[in-house]
């Protein structure tokens, strides 16, 4: 098919797949075909080759620079599964974070000062848990709905490898010590991303 812009649309047969080329009119020779009124086109195999070489290089850059848009949308405010806190995942760097948007829990001198009481540094011991970024470097896994990363436990002082599924509104957040100890909790969307 020829378009008005002079381009011809090429199906090619390419070890038995059909690839869709687009070639300029000038580097390709028109043939007739043996079947009545189809045409056949004529290109050098270097020519074509070059070709398909750039469509397919192009392509490739498309689905790399576009990969992690393919994973499950987890940026918004989740409400932890103890329904104590909401945590706000959103963009950062090269990768996604989450800070503690909200503290839903009364906070008591005793139990929870609302302070980072058990950091292993005690420089950052007087920093608030509000607004504290607990989950960092998330990243899409192999997985399309899941993310891995870093929690950071103020309740411990200590970070864990964590991973995130996604499944509609609910986020499977499982945090591990050396990949064997595991614990698991679901959080639940409560406002999308804006």
């Amino acid at each position: 098919m020829v378009a008005l812009d002079g381009t011809i649309t090429l199906l090619t047969n390419c070890r038995n797949r059909w690839y869709s080329v687009f070639l300029h009119h000038k580097s390709v020779e028109t043939v007739p075909a043996d079947h009545g009124d189809v045409w056949a086109l004529r290109i050098s195999k270097t020519s074509m080759r070059r070709k398909l070489c750039a469509l397919f290089a192009l392509c490739g850059m498309a689905l790399l620079a576009t990969g992690p848009a393919w994973a499950g949308d987890i940026t918004g405010v989740w409400l932890t599964a103890n329904g104590e806190s909401e945590i706000e995942i959103y963009a950062c760097d090269d990768a996604l974070c989450g800070r503690v948007a909200r503290i839903l829990a009364p906070i008591d001198p005793q139990s929870n000062p609302g302070t980072d009481v058990n950091n292993p540094d005690p420089a950052l011991r007087t920093r608030p848990i509000l607004g504290l970024e607990i989950l960092t470097g998330l990243k899409p896994a192999d997985d399309p709905d899941v993310w891995e990363g870093s929690v950071y436990n103020s309740r411990d002082g200590k970070t864990y490898a964590v991973s995130l599924t996604l499944t509609g509104d609910v986020l499977e957040v499982e945090g591990c010590v050396a990949y064997i100890l595991c614990d698991s909790q679901e959080w639940t969307r409560v406002r999308p991303p804006q």
